[in-house]
């Protein structure tokens, strides 16, 4: 990789690093990261470098965090993030968003449906002009039990009040 590397990040040049609309964590750095530091020599860095799965889980571990969607076409960090939780005495979960023989996007709504058993704020997305899916609404878990449960639906649709 070394010799390709500086024909690389000249391909990457034209990525546009911006601010990140969540907070994001580098398995580069294995800290957390601002968006604007996503540029050329990032990614080239990523291509090359070790990665810091450990350090990137360790931290958000050191957070609080818990519960874990793995999204991409098929669940492989699994066991890597279940060694991670044992080693710092912790107890997690993994939610998988698709397997490589799943059901697509019916196994979209059961990762959904199993994050909101553990308190996630999750929302239907159907409203005109937007793909059917899924969005967290919270990042952070809600404790449920708490004060009543209230079962609604709420259409969200840009531009309709």
């Amino acid at each position: 990789m070394e010799p390709l590397l500086d024909e690389l990040v000249a391909g990457l040049e034209g990525i546009v690093a911006m601010p990140t609309q969540v907070p994001l964590v580098s398995t580069v750095t294995g800290a957390a990261i601002d968006g604007r530091a996503l540029g050329a020599s990032y990614w080239a860095r990523n291509l090359r470098a070790p990665v810091a799965f450990a350090a990137a889980i360790d931290g958000l571990l050191r957070e609080g965090a818990d519960l874990f969607l793995e999204a991409g076409p098929h669940p492989v960090l699994a066991p890597a993030l279940q060694q991670c939780l044992a080693h710092a005495g912790r107890e997690g979960q993994a939610i998988a968003s698709m397997r490589r023989d799943g059901p697509g996007a019916g196994e979209l709504g059961t990762a959904a449906a199993a994050l909101w058993t553990l308190g996630v704020r999750v929302a239907a997305i159907d409203g005109p002009g937007e793909e059917a899916g899924w969005r967290f609404v919270g990042a952070r878990r809600q404790a449920l039990g708490r004060g009543r449960c209230r079962w609604r639906r709420e259409r969200q649709a840009r531009g309709r009040s």
